[in-house]
């Protein structure tokens, strides 16, 4: 069985740095005794999930490692799928943090510390408990492998920029997380010929290109991610040499965008020139790594959302490998990502003058609205079965009592 027994290091990775008052741990104290009790009261003799627990009391973050165990009904594939579900004490106002900790599948490796939490309870309300969040673990992760297999990059997960800590040690704990360390060139703003160099972090994911600066001189690992670019939007890195006593030793290279991918997403350009000793080989690693990377990530994928496409005909590609997970079962996630998309289809119809009978915007609109009646229908007929269920086992166990 593939077990975690540490604590994530630093101030724990996108839980938000705060003075911790007495108040505060002992409302945490509450929250973890309750969520303990909750998952020993639901899972406490289930065979497909293992899950155990670390209390974090420097940082007040209690860590849940959920185990979907392998070959069973949650998890039919031949290696166990591990999570963590991070709690602070802004619980349950607040939804706790989600990452994957195991490269469940090859194409599309999501254990890099972005926070899944969205695309498994998209809409956070205190109503929701640590035990919902355990249950639709399994659907999340078979929904990104169908997704993967109609070759669809699905917009899973996310990054904090500039106000989360993150701790650099955690992203390497996956050997596909590759680490660089360079200097930013940066000018001063009341002139323009005197420049600094500032040491900043790289991590190279399977999909995305990170840049981490850190925030504590003693704990350097303790960064918070400055920009996030997906490497698909990465045409080439450009090296050069620039002149100056200050850059004497060192190669310089800049990231040249790709024109022809139409991002939605301002962090995906990054125009600052990188400078690194010009004697190691640090930007042929990094070009190799990208175009590598690249080179994958093209051969196996045709639509990807998690660019914010533009192009109606894809966006309806999309729609049509959603509704497929949801063709005979109830899914909230993506049910609220369908949703979504069938917006962005009707605001993108919306700017268009057409002279046709029906335009592209009614049409729109009436899918939309045929699928939100499919959908409430499918629902309430599962809340039927289990409203009789429960009535079932209610009379079961009718002593007389009435």
């Amino acid at each position: 069985m593939e077990r975690y027994d540490f604590y994530l290091s630093g101030e724990i990775n996108g839980i938000k740095k705060k003075e911790k008052s007495q108040e505060n741990k002992n409302k945490m104290l509450y929250i973890v005794k309750k969520i303990k009790d909750e998952i020993n009261n639901n899972f406490k003799n289930q065979k497909e999930i293992y899950i155990y627990s670390r209390f974090n009391k420097k940082n007040n973050i209690l860590q849940l490692f959920v185990i979907l165990l392998q070959n069973t009904k949650y998890n039919k594939r031949n290696i166990d799928i591990t999570y963590l579900i991070k709690v602070n004490d802004d619980y349950p106002f607040s939804p706790p943090f989600v990452h994957c900790l195991t490269e469940f599948n090859n194409n599309l490796d999501i254990f890099d510390m972005r926070n899944v939490q969205k695309n498994i309870i998209p809409e956070w309300s205190v109503d929701y408990t640590i035990n919902d969040f355990i249950l639709k673990l399994p659907a999340f992760t078979d929904s990104v492998d169908y997704q993967v297999s109609k070759r669809l990059i699905p917009s899973v997960g996310e990054y904090y920029l500039k106000s989360t800590i993150y701790d650099i040690n955690d992203f390497l704990l996956n050997n596909n997380n590759k680490f660089f360390r360079v200097k930013i060139v940066s000018y001063d703003n009341n002139n323009s010929d005197e420049i600094e160099f500032k040491e900043m972090y790289i991590i190279i994911t399977k999909n995305n290109f990170l840049f981490l600066k850190s925030i504590d001189k003693e704990n350097k690992n303790l960064c918070i991610i400055k920009y996030v670019i997906n490497i698909i939007g990465i045409e080439r890195l450009r090296r050069f040499v620039k002149e100056g006593e200050k850059y004497k030793g060192l190669s310089c290279f800049k990231i040249i965008p790709n024109k022809n991918i139409n991002y939605n997403i301002k962090s995906n350009v990054f125009k600052r020139t990188m400078c690194v000793d010009e004697n190691n080989l640090i930007i042929k690693q990094i070009n190799e790594l990208i175009n590598k990377r690249k080179e994958e990530i093209n051969l196996w994928f045709k639509y990807f959302e998690n660019l914010g496409c533009n192009d109606v005909k894809e966006i309806e590609q999309i729609i049509e490998i959603k509704e497929e997970i949801i063709k005979n079962k109830v899914d909230d996630n993506i049910f609220y990502q369908i949703h979504q998309l069938y917006n962005k289809l009707i605001e993108l119809s919306s700017n268009k003058d057409e002279e046709e009978e029906e335009s592209d915007f009614s049409i729109y609109v009436k899918k939309l609205q045929l699928f939100l009646d499919n959908y409430d229908k499918m629902k309430n007929e599962e809340n039927d079965k289990d409203n009789k269920l429960d009535e079932k086992l209610q009379s079961d166990y009718n002593f007389g009592f009435e």
